[in-house]
């Protein structure tokens, strides 16, 4: 029952931090990360990005698989090529080819 609270409590965190409007912040503004162009948003860097993102972004890869890349790089360090993704369950060759385009390291 605490486990099932404990999820809950994080599930409901998640939403309230993806729920919540982002500030606009003037172009070079110090700490702030300026995107080159709109192909930039809609990729993702599998050693950095959160589950979240991966989840939103790459196709064919829903909340478990994009915990799963998480917990990969926690366990093994970053990955070094994008065909590592196949250490992954469920994650194949025909996942990693409909997202080559969309995944940096």
């Amino acid at each position: 029952m605490t486990q099932l609270k404990g999820f809950l409590i994080a599930l409901i965190a998640s939403f309230i931090c993806i729920a919540l409007p982002v500030t606009a912040q003037p172009e070079g503004s110090p700490g702030t990360p300026m995107i080159d162009s709109a192909a930039e948003q809609h990729r993702v860097n599998i050693n950095t990005d959160s589950a979240e993102r991966l989840a939103l972004i790459l196709k064919g890869v829903g909340m478990k698989r994009a915990q799963a890349i998480v917990e990969y790089r926690k366990l093994n360090g970053p990955f070094s090529d994008v065909s590592q993704l196949q250490q992954i369950k469920g994650i194949g060759e025909a996942i990693i080819e409909k997202n080559r385009d969309k995944i940096t390291l």
